[in-house]
């Protein structure tokens, strides 16, 4: 009965590109760990499964900073389910099978992931359903939402996760305007409400996706399900750096793409259409809006359940269009 349960299961909650269909990187990494166990603990394990373990093995791989963290969207903390590479290892023993490679570019179109780790930068972005239909609970208003590191210093963070009872920070945490993304006229994706529920939501646009030789393109399109504002969002990711442009269908719609900084990266501001950000190596990235004006507030971030660090979160306004630049502004070393 239970092999039974697990073949209905496999198929719905692993997707086609291995990704799991929660669209968060902490509960793939438990649900991986839990489907090893079961694959060493039965005498003959379905074809299904171990099927279903390969698929997942390569965006447990991906999906991970260099500081050997997840990325944190949707219900994810940093220690909340066993490390990436923990799991890798015990995936290889047990299948025997060689562990999935590290990619420079990838796309995960089915959990709507898509990145780069190119050079010092690791780049990844959310660019698809904020969860399954049947199951919102640990959906976030995050799509186009993006993280970045420079070397194994995270940069630019999701807001993570608090708790899980029902409250301000939970709707905090949830919310479009607590995302590396854009809200248009204010506007939320989803209809969220109490911890875990979600009335009306989007069914975004397949985001169109090109791999370069120095990275990636990839655009997008999404109507927020409450208040039907369009949001289309372009990233460009090359040898100069990230290239982020966000754009309503009305022209004159209030644009306000949002950042979030890790505490331990600095932001200087000498004026509203450049920012320079001190990295603990003492590097330097700069940051220009070329269309909008930039802003700076107070803003906190959750690494994992209970834990809160106070940092700042950058903000570009704009009337229809925002452009956002990240580039190195000096050397390492």
């Amino acid at each position: 009965v239970a092999l039974s349960h697990l073949n209905r299961e496999l198929p719905i909650q692993i997707l086609d590109d291995g990704g799991h269909f929660e669209r968060s990187l902490s509960y793939h990494a438990q649900v991986f760990a839990d489907l090893l166990s079961v694959y060493g603990n039965i005498d003959k394990p379905p074809a299904v499964l171990r099927k279903a373990l390969e698929r997942m093995a390569a965006p447990l791989a991906d999906l991970w900073h260099p500081d050997g963290g997840p990325v944190q969207m949707n219900d994810s903390g940093l220690a909340m389910a066993v490390r990436a590479d923990d799991a890798i290892r015990a995936y290889a023993d047990l299948l025997g099978a060689p562990p999935p490679k590290v990619s420079q570019v990838f796309s995960y179109s089915d959990a709507g992931f898509f990145g780069a780790r190119r050079d010092s930068n690791y780049v990844l972005v959310k660019m698809g359903p904020l969860g399954p239909d049947a199951l919102m609970a640990h959906a976030h208003g995050d799509w186009g939402t993006l993280e970045f590191s420079r070397g194994e210093q995270r940069v630019f963070v999701d807001q993570g996760v608090f708790e899980y009872v029902d409250g301000d920070k939970r709707h905090r945490s949830r919310s479009t305007a607590s995302h590396n993304t854009a809200t248009i006229d204010g506007a939320e994706q989803a209809d969220f409400f109490g911890a875990f529920r979600c009335g009306a939501r989007p069914h975004p646009e397949a985001a169109r996706f090109v791999e370069t030789a120095q990275g990636f393109e990839l655009a997008g399109r999404i109507k927020s399900a409450p208040g039907r504002s369009v949001h289309e969002r372009r990233i460009i990711v090359d040898s100069d750096g990230l290239r982020i442009v966000d754009c309503s269908g009305r022209q004159h719609a209030s644009v306000a793409s949002r950042l979030l900084l890790h505490p331990d990266v600095s932001a200087h501001h000498p004026k509203k259409s450049e920012m320079q950000l001190s990295l603990p190596s003492g590097e330097t990235l700069l940051i220009e809006a070329l269309q909008g004006e930039m802003s700076i507030e107070p803003a906190v971030w959750w690494p994992d359940m209970g834990i809160e660090f106070a940092t700042a979160r950058l903000i570009v306004h704009g009337k229809g269009r925002t452009e956002i630049v990240v580039r190195p502004h000096t050397a390492l070393g």
